[in-house]
């Protein structure tokens, strides 16, 4: 398995390039929810870790202009998804972008499961 940092995974936030595909995903789940992109980012990685623990990467994205995404993540998130980059041998960035997409193309009204999430179901 090809490793493509050295570095170690300092610090809580990630400064992440995203491809054409994700970006169209983001901003599309970004408008109907109404988060910034950075919190719509980061709620999404954090229910994809918890969903998805043993996540594989997928194929190489293509990306024809540069367009980042700088995500804040708490200790406990961080420390998680630390773990998940060192199983699967990526960066950690790399593992964010994987994932971010991952979700967004799974969950595209994630905004309204959240609710449903909420609501108990009473029809016993």
């Amino acid at each position: 398995m090809r490793r493509f940092s050295c570095s170690p995974a300092i610090g809580n936030a990630v400064r992440v390039k995203l491809d054409d595909e994700t970006e169209a995903l983001l901003s599309l789940a970004v408008s109907r929810s109404g988060r910034s992109r950075s919190f719509e980012a980061l709620h999404r990685i954090k229910d994809h870790l918890r969903r998805f623990p043993m996540f594989r990467i997928m194929e190489n994205p293509k990306f024809s202009y540069e367009k980042y995404l700088t995500v804040r993540f708490d200790d406990e998130t961080n420390m998680t998804l630390i773990k998940a980059k060192n199983r699967s041998g990526w960066c950690k960035s790399y593992e964010v972008r994987e994932r971010l997409h991952d979700h967004l193309v799974k969950f595209p009204d994630f905004y309204n499961a959240e609710m449903v999430e909420v609501i108990p179901n009473n029809f016993d």
